[in-house]
């Protein structure tokens, strides 16, 4: 292998995959590596019909027209995940209720990496395999205007700029000796596939139980939608049997969506904050949840990643033509904007859980009072629709 380029990118997910295509399609070169198995292996928590997982994300208009920039046109996302059309929040022990505009699309973690794979695959400048599943990193070795990284198959490439984007237990972050701003959640997230007794006309639905908030976020099939239930009450919830776990979903919801009539497979995983307090060092960025991890209520975590990236690469390509630029400043450059925004949406994702924590009665009220604001002010909406869009 040859081992210079002008880019690595470490960790092969959506967000990593991404910024490898934005990359390439200014025309450099660059490799990924992957510890997992890559995209091609079907994932092990679908339901029956052997079609659907439930590892989803939500992605913003501001993503989709991004993503579809670089290369993966809206086609794709209507072919391999859901519209969203609204949202709807409801208090699970209240009368109060917000609806609120919604776009974009909810689609499979493992669609999208597949979709990204082949785009990146398609869009590289050279012979050589752009992505290296099932290959870590060792040691990254920083010099002046150089970074190389020591690979678990003992290769060694180097590049101008090595990219961190191996999630939020990051092996770059570690090597690099970046430290980390963190505390856990006192719930667990929950996920499985559902199927519902109506239509769920793409509107995802949020409603807030005294386990902590519910959602259901719609997929292609009418009936069918994933749950991601953070809840305080976890390990309880994976040992109930599936009519009293359909029980309590319909104790929440049945009044919107009908009674449960089907569900799949439950898996957790746990939910924390965790924020680097740096970004860059020498040559080497941290981008999405190697840099921040958010808690999921708001369905902003991989879109704050993609964003980084939009940054990043749109900083890069200056490059080209302004010759006064380095490849530092432009890195320091990306720090200074994207700390102060993914901070901001952190705070703000952090308040929002604490407010609508499984409450006493003044936090009830709180929480029914805001969703009866929020209900009654078409400004308030609109706002709130575009700060979700990635518009703000």
């Amino acid at each position: 292998m040859t081992n210079k380029f002008d880019f690595i990118v470490i960790g092969a997910g959506m967000v990593g995959l991404s910024a490898a295509l934005a990359l390439s399609r200014q025309g450099l070169r660059g490799q990924v590596f992957d510890q997992s198995q890559g995209p091609q292996g079907a994932p092990d928590n679908f339901i029956s019909n052997g079609e659907r997982s439930a590892r989803v994300s939500a992605i913003n208009a501001g993503s989709v027209r991004f993503l579809s920039r670089i290369g993966l046109p809206q086609s794709f996302f209507e072919g391999a995940g859901s519209a969203l059309r609204g949202m709807k929040i409801w208090d699970a022990d209240g009368s109060a209720e917000a609806s609120l505009p919604a776009s974009g699309y909810i689609i499979e973690n493992h669609r999208l990496i597949q979709g990204l794979d082949e785009a990146v695959r398609s869009a590289a400048t050279s012979e050589i395999d752009p992505i290296q599943w099932q290959t870590g990193i060792t040691d990254i070795i920083q010099s002046e205007g150089e970074v190389s990284v020591r690979l678990t198959s003992g290769a060694e490439i180097s590049a101008p700029l090595l990219i961190g984007a191996d999630g939020a237990n990051s092996r770059t972050r570690e090597l690099l000796g970046i430290r980390t701003i963190d505390w856990p959640y006192d719930q667990t997230a929950l996920v499985a596939t559902v199927q519902l007794h109506k239509p769920h006309e793409g509107i995802a639905r949020q409603a807030f139980t005294r386990e902590g908030p519910m959602a259901l976020l719609p997929l292609p099939e009418v009936d069918q939608c994933v749950l991601v239930w953070s809840s305080t009450c976890a390990d309880q919830r994976l040992a109930d049997g599936d009519a009293r776990f359909a029980s309590l979903i319909n104790q929440a919801c049945e009044h919107e969506v009908g009674p449960v009539r089907g569900v799949g497979p439950r898996q957790s995983f746990p939910l924390f904050q965790r924020h680097a307090k740096h970004y860059v060092k020498d040559s080497t960025v941290l981008i999405g949840d190697a840099a921040h991890s958010i808690h999921p209520l708001a369905g902003q975590g991989v879109n704050l990643g993609f964003a980084d990236v939009a940054a990043l690469s749109e900083l890069i390509d200056q490059l080209h033509y302004a010759t006064d630029l380095t490849l530092s400043s432009i890195l320091a450059d990306y720090q200074q904007r994207r700390r102060l925004i993914n901070w901001r949406m952190t705070a703000v994702t952090d308040l929002t859980k604490r407010l609508f924590d499984p409450p006493g009665p003044l936090l009830r009220w709180f929480r029914n009072a805001a969703l009866r604001r929020i209900d009654s002010q078409t400004a308030l909406k609109q706002v709130l629709s575009l700060a979700a869009a990635g518009e703000l």
